[in-house]
């Protein structure tokens, strides 16, 4: 594999961009936010030119789409380098009004600072089209360093390392052989029993509601967001318990949240125990060799749905989540969605088709990244990136909305602690209602901890 060949365009459309494409709606946009927070006041000028050397090497975040033929898009190379706009905002906490995004015309990244009395926000919009959360940390970390650079780092480990940007032309493929497919099919036909369920099975929004027209306005306080954080501490305890019960921390964070919406839903009266509650979870597709890669998706999604006697027990029901996420990782289940984008593909011609709006895909959206910026070689403090002249305080990472599915959860690391951003539809929740969620997620969590003492 050769590093640093630029990716030839046009390029076509990899089918889960396609898919993403087709979910995106100007009332409902396939986009999702990142904010940098840091304690001290960026430079306009370094920012904005390392803004602009970080996008210069991600190819698809600079692409737009253009027509090929009368039914396909494809993937083209625009001239020009997106630039950041810049606000004064004093104390104010609230993130900026968002507008979809037309890659028609506009590359699938736009970023705003906010700059106040304490620091300066970075708000990143992505389209997902373009690129998953991963993709998206890609893109971060390098930013993080050629602002570091441009602001007089001088460690020889500091650097913006060579892109595998080749590898852009195979991100539809996930380094499958004829062999590894012929393995693979007798483990997927216990996929088909999950696609089965998905269909059979008709999962419930957190609240029942009729979803805003599609082709309409976002709100004024679009995207709304609410976060909480475990210290060091907690966090600590959190992968102690887990390790105890002989889970992952993800399970343990998926089984509170099942419990937590439960117990939400039945306190607000907002349905009955015999509906079936989804959870839509990413799940990565990358390999080692794709830590080079430029910002893509190479992800699938998988879904755990759970209904009223399921939340009975807490103990069981953490105990078949372990086993479920245990199958699908053991049978390669996470390449079952993407086996179906491909035949729907095939049979439809159009995957923008099989987008549906008015039916509700998953009640909700549990995207766990792990530790995304593990890896940025930049000097830190108590774990915090020190960049440049500043510090990285903290993280939000806000997932995807679409109709139907009005709440969602990402779940990351960093600087030792685990953090949580709520991303709501002001449209199906109140603030208070949202807030209420989040405190009761919080509780169960907080309640894991204190079991796991006794």
């Amino acid at each position: 594999m050769s590093e640093g060949r630029e990716i030839a365009f046009p390029l076509p459309l990899a089918p889960f961009e396609e898919y993403m494409l087709g979910d995106d709606h100007s009332a409902y946009p396939m986009v999702f936010f990142l904010r940098l927070r840091f304690s001290g006041r960026i430079d306009e000028t370094s920012f904005e030119t390392a803004y602009q050397a970080a996008v210069s090497r991600h190819s698809l975040l600079r692409a737009i789409l253009a027509s090929k033929g009368k039914r396909n898009l494809e993937w083209v190379e625009s001239d020009q380098l997106p630039s950041i706009r810049w606000v004064e905002r004093g104390n104010s906490d609230a993130l900026p009004r968002a507008a979809p995004m037309d890659l028609t015309k506009d590359p699938g990244v736009a970023a705003i600072g906010l700059h106040g009395d304490e620091g300066t926000d970075v708000v990143l919009q992505f389209h997902h089209s373009c690129c998953d959360g991963l993709g998206a940390f890609q893109f971060v970390n390098d930013l993080l360093v050629a602002y570091a650079l441009e602001r007089g780092e001088t460690s020889a480990r500091v650097q913006l390392k060579p892109l595998a940007t080749d590898r852009l032309g195979q991100r539809d493929r996930f380094d499958l052989t004829v062999g590894k497919l012929l393995k693979m099919i007798p483990r997927q036909l216990v996929g088909l029993l999950g696609v089965g369920q998905f269909i059979m099975r008709s999962p419930v929004p957190i609240t029942q509601h009729a979803p805003a027209p599609i082709d309409g306005e976002l709100p004024e306080d679009f995207p709304s967001a609410l976060s909480f954080r475990l210290d060091a501490s907690q966090s600590a305890e959190l992968r102690a318990v887990a390790t105890r019960d002989q889970v992952s921390a993800n399970d343990l964070l998926a089984r509170d949240l099942f419990l937590a919406i439960d117990e939400w839903r039945r306190e607000h009266d907002r349905g009955t125990p015999d509906q079936w509650l989804r959870f839509s979870v990413p799940m990565s597709l990358r390999t080692a060799d794709d830590r080079t890669m430029p910002a893509a998706n190479k992800v699938s999604m998988i879904f755990l749905d759970r209904c009223g006697k399921g939340f009975v027990s807490p103990k069981h029901l953490l105990q078949s989540i372990r086993d479920e996420m245990a199958l699908i990782k053991r049978n390669d289940l996470g390449m079952t969605f993407i086996f179906s984008l491909w035949a729907a593909k095939y049979l439809l011609r159009n995957l923008r088709k099989i987008a549906k709006p008015t039916a509700c895909q998953a009640t909700t959206v549990l995207t766990n990244l792990g530790s995304p910026l593990a890896r940025t070689p930049l000097p830190r403090d108590q774990g915090c990136l020190i960049v440049g002249d500043t510090k990285l305080a903290e993280l939000d990472i806000l997932a995807t909305l679409r109709p139907l599915t009005g709440v969602t959860f990402c779940v990351f690391e960093y600087a030792g602690e685990f953090n949580v951003t709520m991303n709501y539809d002001p449209r199906v929740l109140s603030a208070r209602q949202a807030q209420d969620l989040r405190d009761t997620y919080l509780r169960f969590i907080q309640q894991s901890l204190q079991d796991g003492k006794t």
